[in-house]
């Protein structure tokens, strides 16, 4: 009664709280029963939280959304991504110098795919492990594992050497996909009843990301050519350190010990078989016209994120640019990025009509960068991404709408989200070998070695088009039945449309389309 009392006249939820209480009060006077004690949300909280974690602290109160204790999480991610973005642009033209342009490119596209594969194939295993430890001790073992593998690097790997950059960029390339799978687990724990914050939290985190990348590319200008690997990766290992220590002392353990699944309770087979079935993202196609259209343009868009480093080889080779040009480059796109994410969680989306509005908006955007490429201009490229920084959010309308189409067709967001994580993964296996041949066989047999670029512009169009169908606004028909349908089959409808409604406006942060 307070909740809906609060809800219909805008009072306070504890002021309605008291009111209720006192019309207790007075009931149960008048007919001489003993006076029942209301429990206050604070005493709710205490009842429900769990009384250690597995280092012996509190665990997180996964219902409540004013815990500030995600700030170490922000600051440990920050961190984490600094150091790897610090020695991110070093393999690429240290691999070009020792081994030669093509077998550079072919080595690092190999390699990229061949961690995404790993990622695909280990998925299950990693998600076993943090419902069985916990997030933190998963969260915590990634930042460690790249701080340990950059110290080798800097300690002990030759100037001359292969093998140890390679299986650097292999790891961190394995890590920041189980860093991430940790963190977004926690952020869900602790705002699993509050939607519209654990979309804001994810807003905040993936700013972040962008933010740190562009401070460690910045910072990797620092360090000049001749100064060899050593600083620079030792460097990153001790802000990978700083990360380790922040997520530590600051971030709970959100999950309770009595949530956790032993890793004795997967049998053999289970887990062999979620291995065996790597094309889990074929069912979200299986969905219906809508949703396949969806997850069309959700490739679409992230299939230019996994050209691997034939950017990087590209502007070196072709365009002979100096570090300093490179690392100023990618930092435009880093801060690029961050702000293209807060415009859309701040309103861009309706500013821009709605969701068709902003994927045509971002789209044509983004494809400015790929024609600056095309043109050969380094300065109209630093110009395109400045003007075009919204095409770093173009894939918000489609992730969106692939969330709350899923729903409607009766999957769980859990599956949801792992069929689109796969359908990620594949990107990520096929993209850089694609894009690494294009690169070659573009230059040897047509003399264009950006013939990569001409296929993202084909990609952007092909977005332009799919989304324009895909974005569409939901018929009136269906939102009319949804909304005056009459008996059971009206009220699933109803709930349905309202359902739609209010993950949209979570997933952009409280934007409604």
């Amino acid at each position: 009664a307070g909740r809906a009392s609060s809800l219909g006249s805008g009072l306070p939820l504890k002021a309605a709280g008291r009111a209720t209480q006192k019309a207790t009060t007075r009931r149960h006077k008048r007919h001489g029963a003993r006076e029942p004690r209301l429990r206050q949300p604070d005493e709710l909280g205490r009842r429900n939280q769990s009384v250690a974690d597995l280092r012996g602290g509190s665990v997180a109160n996964p219902t409540d959304p004013r815990d500030s204790r995600p700030l170490a999480l922000y600051a440990g991610a920050f961190l984490f991504i600094t150091a790897l973005s610090l020695v991110s642009l070093y393999p690429a033209p240290h691999l070009v110098k020792i081994l030669g342009e093509n077998r550079a490119t072919s080595l690092l596209a190999t390699v990229a795919s061949a961690s995404a594969l790993t990622e695909i194939v280990s998925s299950s295993l990693i998600a076993a492990l943090v419902d069985a430890l916990g997030r933190k001790p998963v969260l915590i073992g990634a930042a460690c594992v790249v701080a340990l593998s950059n110290a080798l690097v800097g300690l002990f790997a030759s100037h001359e050497g292969v093998l140890p950059f390679v299986a650097a960029k292999f790891t961190a390339s394995i890590a920041v996909g189980v860093f991430f799978l940790s963190s977004g687990a926690i952020l869900a724990d602790l705002y699993r009843s509050t939607p519209k914050k654990l979309a804001a939290s994810n807003g905040l985190l993936f700013a972040l990301v962008n933010a740190g990348f562009g401070v460690g590319v910045g910072l990797s200008g620092v360090f000049k050519e001749g100064l060899g690997h050593r600083l620079p990766y030792l460097a990153s290992s001790l802000i990978a350190l700083g990360g380790v220590l922040a997520l530590a002392l600051g971030v709970p353990e959100t999950m309770a010990p009595s949530e956790r699944k032993p890793l004795s309770s997967l049998s053999r087979g289970v887990l062999l078989s979620r291995i065996a079935n790597p094309f889990n993202f074929v069912r979200l196609l299986r969905q219906g016209p809508r949703l396949r259209l969806l997850t069309i343009l959700v490739a679409l868009h992230s299939a230019p994120m996994f050209m691997g480093d034939v950017l990087q080889v590209f502007v070196y080779s072709e365009w002979g640019l100096k570090k300093s040009d490179v690392v100023a480059l990618f930092s435009l796109l880093a801060t690029t990025g961050t702000f293209a994410n807060i415009a859309a969680a701040l309103g861009a989306v309706k500013l821009f009509g709605g969701l068709r509005g902003f994927n045509a908006a971002a789209t044509l955007s983004g494809g400015l960068f790929w024609l600056a490429l095309l043109l050969g201009d380094y300065k109209a490229a630093l110009l395109c991404t400045a003007v075009g920084f919204l095409g770093q959010a173009k894939s918000i309308p489609a992730a969106t709408l692939v969330a709350t189409e899923g729903f409607q067709a009766g999957l769980t967001q859990g599956q949801i989200a792992g069929d689109r994580a796969n359908l990620i993964a594949w990107l990520k296996v096929v993209g850089p070998l694609f894009y690494q041949r294009l690169y070659v066989e573009g230059k040897r047999q047509l003399g264009f070695p950006a013939l990569p670029f001409a296929l993202n512009a084909l990609l952007a169009l092909a977005a332009l088009l799919v989304g324009h169908t895909a974005l569409r606004p939901p018929a009136q028909a269906t939102q009319a039945g949804g909304e005056a349908g009459q008996g059971a089959d009206g009220k699933n409808k109803g709930d349905l449309s309202a359902a739609r409604k209010a993950a949209e406006a979570a997933a952009l942060g409280g934007c409604t389309p």
